[in-house]
């Protein structure tokens, strides 16, 4: 299998000239070798370039999960959300802390990044490996609705957003509502576990969940 490069960066062969740099010719062939590697292994990764905005390489997944959750961004560009997480976590990994993931939803699966450098002493002049992970929401939603069963289908779909933070208008926009009426679901979930914030609420569902409890 082979990767998806971008044209201006794509690596050519290196022909094994007597007077070429040995570890030059074996840098490129490792490179070629890891980025098939990921390809066949079917590993999600991307390196982008933080100057340019531009993604120079991809795997054939990765390209696939950046086609679905960003349909209006051309193949080799980094969409803006995305590109401005990039330089954030930069900055913080030069001045030594561990990035945060980035999480973009299309309920019901996310995908997540982790950005990486090229090498171990830097970014290697800008450059950044994303590593993409899709997990699925769906498991916990079936969780949250047999360990709670007096509650509805859309309130343990309101009580699963609390869970990740979401506010009401973003719960809205991800169920297709107004906040106004996430805003009853709410009071409906908080009266049947008997609690009365959203901190307890998440508290006691994942609580019940983790711990196997059915009520």
């Amino acid at each position: 299998m082979s990767l998806s490069l971008h044209p201006t960066l794509a690596l050519h062969p290196v022909p094994l000239d007597p007077g070429l740099d040995p570890e030059a010719v074996d840098a490129t062939a490792a490179l070629r070798q890891a980025q098939t590697a990921l390809d066949a292994f079917g590993h999600a990764t991307l390196v982008v370039s933080e100057s340019r905005g531009l993604r120079l390489w991809q795997t054939a997944l990765a390209r696939q999960l950046m086609r679905s959750y960003f349909p209006d961004a051309p193949d080799v560009a980094v969409p803006p959300e995305l590109m401005a997480w990039i330089a954030r976590e930069a900055l913080r990994r030069r001045g030594g802390a561990e990035s945060l993931t980035f999480t973009v939803t299309r309920a019901p699966k996310r995908l997540n990044f982790a950005l990486h450098p090229m090498d171990e002493d830097g970014d290697s002049e800008g450059q950044w490996l994303l590593v993409l992970r899709e997990a699925s929401e769906t498991a916990l939603l079936q969780s949250l609705m047999q360990a709670h069963p007096t509650l509805t289908a859309r309130e343990s779909e309101v009580l699963y957003w609390v869970i990740q933070g979401k506010t009401n208008r973003d719960i809205g926009e991800i169920l297709g509502t107004s906040p106004r009426t996430v805003h009853k679901h709410l009071e409906h979930v908080f009266e049947k576990l008997g609690v009365e914030t959203r901190t307890a609420a998440a508290a006691m569902a994942l609580g019940k969940v983790r711990g196997g409890v059915v009520a």
